[in-house]
């Protein structure tokens, strides 16, 4: 399977830490994932870039993101994601604090 359904740009709308939900009016942060690249543009934190993969043998699917620049340069962040129609959901744990 390809990594199509999760091309494009989604729009941060809300984050969910510990179980509560939280709408996130205040960050405006754009995700980009474009042929194993990906761009998270966030008006406070800035421009952070990386690669990414995905691995759709396991379920649910896995997402690992690396990034290449900002302060959370280095460790791959694990995530599990799911697209339901014009939704994506990523879960995982907490990035590092910034």
């Amino acid at each position: 399977m390809e990594a199509v359904g999760i091309q494009g740009t989604w729009e941060l709308i809300e984050i969910e830490l510990k179980g509560e939900k939280v709408k996130s009016d205040s960050h405006e942060t754009l995700l980009t994932f474009r042929d194993e690249s990906f761009t998270a543009n966030d008006r406070q934190l800035g421009i952070h870039r990386g690669s990414y993969r995905i691995y759709f043998t396991r379920k649910p699917y896995h997402l690992d993101l690396s990034y290449v620049d900002g302060d959370t340069k280095g460790p791959t962040h694990k995530f599990i994601f799911q697209i339901d129609g014009e939704t994506l959901r990523i879960a995982g744990n907490r990035c590092p604090e910034r």
